[in-house]
C-alpha cells in the first residue's frame, strides 16, 4: 500500500446475497469509502464500490454484487436447460438431418 492510502475505520459483516453467503468490508482512505464484496469461497470479490459515506460506497457494491450473481445464476440455469434439451433434439433432429442431407 502507499504511503497516505491507509485503510481507516474498517468493518466487514457477512449477509446472504441473491442465496449466497458474502463478506462486505468497507472502509476509508482519506475522505473516501470503498467497500469490496466477495463471495467468501473462493473468496473472488464480485463487487466494488464508492463514494463519500460508508452507505453510498456499500449500496455500489452490493448492488454490483447482486447483479453478477443473478447473471451467473441465469447462466447455469441456462445450461441446464440446454443440457437437458440436447439428447432430445438430437434424435429429434437427427432423422430430419438425414433426410436433408439425401436430398
Amino acid at each position: 500500500m502507499a504511503i497516505g492510502t491507509a485503510r481507516h475505520d474498517v468493518i466487514s459483516r457477512q449477509l446472504p446475497l441473491e442465496g449466497v453467503q458474502v463478506q462486505v468490508t468497507s472502509y476509508r482512505i482519506g475522505e473516501r469509502y470503498s467497500c469490496t464484496v466477495d463471495n467468501i469461497d473462493p473468496g473472488a470479490v464480485i463487487g466494488r464500490g464508492s463514494g463519500p459515506d460508508r452507505d453510498t460506497a456499500e449500496e455500489a457494491a452490493i448492488n454490483q454484487a447482486s447483479m453478477k450473481l443473478c447473471l451467473s445464476q441465469a447462466s447455469q440455469s441456462l445450461n441446464r436447460s440446454i443440457q437437458s434439451l440436447r439428447p432430445a433434439a438430437a434424435s429429434s433432429s437427427s432423422g430430419e438431418f438425414k433426410a436433408l442431407r439425401n436430398k
